[in-house]
């Protein structure tokens, strides 16, 4: 801009301003953390254990890059390749990860990304919401025993607005989900 002041013309090209930091994106992402189907656990097995569902908003196209879980076992509660490679699931195809917590020792909570392959990650079209299916094979001995599963990282979880070409985190997503999935043995 310019002024001028007492017959002489300054021109500047910046202009600082005090405020929070600001990301433009065309697009933003809505994150939901679900119960699976089935919550109550006989025995061991490789059951969902979490649905994570992402929507991109009508603006665009959003790419998930990382997606970062939380899984709290009770005391005798244990399990192994949770939301590894194959172990996460779009009905029933099976999305690109690598990541996710390999062994999950009881009363121990285990916090891990999976991460979505790709130059975009996992593309979700404008408008369109995505549930991602996490696996794992858990053990749940005692009638008392549970697990439960969150999104436990804002920062963590990592997304690209595929249109404006911009990957920023969770931090400035509005409503990010604070819940937990839990399974039980019956």
């Amino acid at each position: 801009f310019k002024f001028t002041s007492v017959n002489t013309t300054t021109a500047t090209t910046t202009v600082s301003v005090a405020s929070n930091q600001m990301t433009v994106v065309a697009s933003k992402p809505t994150v939901t953390v679900s119960n699976p189907l089935q919550t109550i656990v006989a025995s061991g097995g490789t059951i969902v254990v979490a649905k994570v569902t992402v929507s991109a908003d009508q603006a665009g196209d959003i790419g998930l890059i990382s997606l970062p879980i939380r899984i709290v076992p009770s005391a005798t509660a244990s399990g192994s390749n949770i939301g590894t490679v194959n172990q996460v699931k779009i009905g029933s195809s099976i999305a690109s990860t690598t990541g996710g917590t390999a062994t999950l020792t009881a009363n121990t909570a285990a916090t891990s990304t999976i991460t979505f392959t790709g130059a975009n990650g996992y593309t979700i079209p404008a408008g369109q919401s995505v549930t991602f299916d996490i696996y794992g094979t858990v053990t749940l001995s005692a009638t008392t025993d549970s697990i439960q599963t969150s999104v436990p990282s804002q920062s963590l979880f990592v997304w690209k607005d595929v249109n404006g070409n911009a990957t920023t985190t969770g931090a400035a997503i509005y409503n990010f989900p604070t819940n937990s999935s839990v399974i039980y043995n019956n």
